[in-house]
């Protein structure tokens, strides 16, 4: 009896000492949770909670964590605190609460929190840990920062910065962001590896080598517009740029300031489009009408030239005549005046010698008479070369007559050129059919050319005719200066010339080269640097 009486009074000991317990537990909470609810947090917008350092178990939260995920404060209190988070990110929550209690604190980690619905929530976490005089940890209180928005408008900023590459990436055009001194760039496109033939690379490595690139004249104008680019100017320019390989290339660029809050300029973006074919475009509608111009000179020149043809044959054709009848009376008086000389001697006439006048008057009919025939010879060919040459190509056509009609025209070029000029014209040459006019057009195209290309008169020109098999050659050859081999490809283009400030239009060869092929011939060149060129036309015999 008096040992169940001491189990008794033990069991009531013990019940006792328990009650104490969770009254003081009871205290020790409602202190905990007055305390929590007078944290600034606890009221505040960003969700709140804490738990114990050593079960992970929470001991409070705030009503804007109960909301934010859709739970009652029951049922997340006394629960471990990693029930709150996402699948995806309950291991990382539990290592960081590990870290948590060791270091004391967990400073902008991102994570995700899984709501009553099953929907996640992302948050940025931030905790301390609290710790008693002993250095025990207590327990942890967590902030979380819903940053659903935030990460909203990070996937917003990322999709479009994605759809900007895609764009600037499959344009040909050059965008770039660069600072206002112009020493970094923020951003360059791939049109510049293309348009450039450079490395963007490179390029943002060292920013200030873009002035590599630019044409010399026009580098100037470049630099001039890029100080304006740095003072916040608005410029837009065309330049040029040479590539490696040599290639040169238009370039219309255009940069504008990005100013910053307060409306200042910090940055400068900009574009650069390649207008090299809008250039050669514009280039060709000018020579196009240039070559109008000359067309319609030409036609006034041959309209002019058959004027002045008929105004000069008339009186050309009375001195002609005039010194042949001349010439015929002197030979008739000569014998009289020889039998006076010898009987009488010399004497005087109009203020001169016999003797001296008989060879001066003899000379002089002889030059007059071979100047009209000379003036003749040329007006005839002005007059064949200035026709239209529209006929059809049905006329036989001697060659050699042709060059030998082109020479009577240039012969005061070719005389002023070369010392040295030869011509070899093979008898016997088959007839081409043709057109004589045109022709003679290639012939004084070619021989003029020559002549032009020449250092200096000492250097040599010849001219040349042959047969060979069923064709007839004509080589015209110099020892000029030659042609880069870069141009020999070029040089029958309409409009190339390399003389153009000389006067030059680039339509001769290229005319010349139309002509041989209407023919049904061929017009080829062959050129050494140094040494001089070779032009060969090839036509077929008249069948």
């Amino acid at each position: 009896m008096q040992a169940e009486d001491g189990k008794q009074s033990q069991r009531n000991s013990e019940i006792r000492r328990l009650r104490q317990q969770v009254a003081r537990l009871e205290r020790d909470r409602d202190k905990f949770k007055r305390m929590s609810e007078a944290d600034p947090y606890y009221n505040g917008p960003d969700m709140f909670a804490s738990a114990d350092a050593v079960s992970e178990r929470v001991l409070h939260c705030n009503e804007a964590l109960c909301a934010a995920l859709g739970y009652a404060e029951a049922e997340i209190v006394g629960r471990p605190i990693s029930v709150i988070y996402h699948p995806d990110s309950v291991e990382g929550a539990k290592k960081a609460f590990a870290s948590l209690v060791s270091d004391g604190t967990i400073r902008d980690m991102e994570l995700v929190l899984r709501k009553s619905d099953g929907s996640t929530l992302a948050v940025n976490l931030n905790a301390v840990t609290y710790r008693n005089t002993r250095g025990k940890a207590l327990y942890c209180r967590f902030i979380w920062r819903d940053i659903t928005r935030q990460k909203e408008t990070e996937r917003e900023l990322r999709a479009s910065e994605e759809r900007f590459h895609q764009l600037a990436n499959s344009v040909r055009e050059v965008f770039w962001l660069m600072s206002l001194e112009g020493d970094e760039f923020f951003y360059l496109s791939p049109g510049y590896d293309e348009i450039w033939g450079r490395s963007r690379t490179d390029l943002m490595a060292a920013p200030m080598s873009w002035a590599d690139s630019i044409y010399p004249d026009d580098l100037p104008q470049v630099i001039a517009n890029f100080e304006r680019q740095k003072r916040g100017d608005l410029v837009e320019y065309e330049f040029r740029m040479v590539r490696p390989d040599g290639e040169i290339r238009w370039i219309h660029a255009r940069a504008f300031p990005v100013n910053d809050d307060n409306g200042v300029p910090y940055r400068v973006a900009g574009f650069a489009l390649d207008i090299t074919e809008r250039k050669q475009t514009e280039e060709l509608t000018a020579q196009q009408q240039r070559q109008l111009i000359l067309a319609d000179k030409m036609a006034s020149l041959g309209v002019m030239t058959a004027g002045v043809a008929h105004e000069i044959n008339n009186p050309n054709g009375f001195i002609l005549q005039n010194g042949q009848v001349l010439e015929k009376y002197w030979l008739a008086v000569m014998p009289i005046l020889d039998r006076y000389y010898q009987e009488n001697g010399d004497f005087m006439c109009a203020g001169e010698p016999y003797t001296k006048l008989k060879t001066e008057i003899k000379d002089m009919t002889l030059a007059m008479i071979s100047g009209a025939r000379r003036i003749q010879e040329i007006v005839d060919a002005l007059s064949d070369f200035s026709q239209s040459g529209d006929e059809e190509l049905k006329q036989s056509v001697d060659c050699n007559e042709v060059i030998n009609a082109a020479m009577v025209i240039i012969r005061n070029l070719i005389k002023s050129a070369s010392n040295n000029f030869s011509l070899d014209l093979e008898s016997g040459l088959p007839m081409i059919q043709g057109n004589a006019q045109q022709i003679e057009q290639v012939f004084i195209n070619l021989i003029t050319n020559a002549c032009h290309a020449l250092p200096d008169p000492s250097k040599k020109i010849s001219v040349s005719t042959r047969k060979r098999s069923n064709d007839v050659l004509i080589e015209v050859c110099d020892e000029g200066e030659g042609i880069p081999p870069e141009n020999l490809e070029r040089i029958m283009d309409a409009f190339f010339t390399t003389k153009r400030d000389a006067g030059g239009n680039g339509l001769g060869l290229s005319i010349s080269y139309t002509i041989v092929k209407n023919h049904g011939g061929k017009l080829t060149f062959s050129s050494k640097l140094g040494r001089g060129t070779t032009a060969t036309v090839k036509l077929p015999a008249a069948v």
